[in-house]
């Protein structure tokens, strides 16, 4: 459990599907969630009528974003370095499909960048999702399915 809690926001290493999948949920709800409660709370309090609740809130909302980003970008990272690719690849697979659909319309241009920010947007799922990270140790670190040392046994030889 210490080493789990150990490697939350680190952007060396590797870690497993099972792993990914884990961590990206959890900070996906718990993004939601603070989202939720943060909103929650500037209509409890009237933040648009108060200049003061306002100087505290939008540093620790920009606050709370910020860390809730580099958490998932560090989940990403990690797994693409399982998959034996550069943490660079986490631009194409999730901002490259925001600017893209940003402001699609209905013409052929718009339906064109849709279509592909979809595609990209589909890929990295399957990159860092579905499909199996090197076998063994790669330049990135050893294989997060690689069976641990075994522990030293008094008088074992």
């Amino acid at each position: 459990m210490r080493n789990f809690a150990s490697n939350w926001s680190l952007f060396r290493g590797r870690i497993g599907r099972r792993r990914y999948w884990a961590l990206t949920l959890l900070y996906v709800f718990a993004l939601f969630a603070g989202m939720a409660a943060f909103v929650a709370a500037g209509i409890l309090t009237n933040a648009g009528s108060s200049d003061a609740i306002t100087l505290v809130m939008v540093p620790i909302g920009i606050i709370f974003l910020l860390s809730m980003t580099v958490l998932i970008a560090s989940v990403g990272v990690r797994r693409l370095h399982d998959r034996g690719k550069s943490g660079f690849w986490l631009i194409l697979y999730y901002s490259l499909p925001m600017w893209m659909t940003k402001s699609f319309g209905l013409e052929p241009v718009g339906v064109t960048f849709l279509v592909v920010g979809v595609g990209i947007l589909a890929w990295g799922i399957v990159d860092l999702g579905v499909l199996r990270g090197e076998a063994g140790t790669n330049v990135f670190g050893p294989s997060p399915l690689a069976e641990p040392p075994a522990p030293n046994v008094l008088g074992a030889a």
